[in-house]
């Protein structure tokens, strides 16, 4: 029953990493830079000064994308929570502190993508469970990511 609901955690946070990065893919410009020129957050020098990157938009919008697909999918789960959390710390301290508090919508992702990795939540129903059979995983010593 536990993993059922793991499963549903890690499909849910997958479409809610998927949907953003495809629409800044589709939308094909810098889109992150509206957001990162008013932000307030204690590395909003930082932020201002990359706003207009181009290679730190890309970044931004496969991580997205591909964090997404690869945990809806169960590939990688660790690995590619690893890097949602990344983002969403990012997002967090650029807007903190905000009117919503100290825990948003990004502390609560971090929570449950930790939860994510700790549980790992790939082998639910997921194709981190086909590759966990395989000897090359323990062999090159692979379990860190699946």
């Amino acid at each position: 029953m536990l993993s059922f609901f793991i499963f549903l955690l890690r499909i849910a946070i997958g479409f809610r990493l998927f949907f953003p990065g495809l629409g800044m893919i589709a939308i094909g410009r810098n889109s992150d830079k509206p957001f990162l020129e008013h932000t307030k957050g204690p590395l909003s020098p930082l932020f201002h000064r990359v706003s207009n990157s181009t290679f730190l938009d890309l970044v931004n919008k496969w991580a997205l994308f591909l964090s997404g697909v690869f945990l809806i999918m169960g590939i990688a789960t660790r690995l590619w929570a690893a890097v949602a959390i990344v983002l969403m710390a990012m997002y967090y301290l650029a807007k903190f502190p905000d009117r919503e508090g100290i825990v948003d919508e990004n502390i609560v992702e971090i929570v449950a993508l930790l939860v994510l990795i700790v549980a790992d939540a790939g082998l639910f129903f997921g194709i981190d469970g086909m590759f966990t059979i395989y000897p090359f995983v323990s062999l090159y010593h692979l379990g860190w990511m699946f």
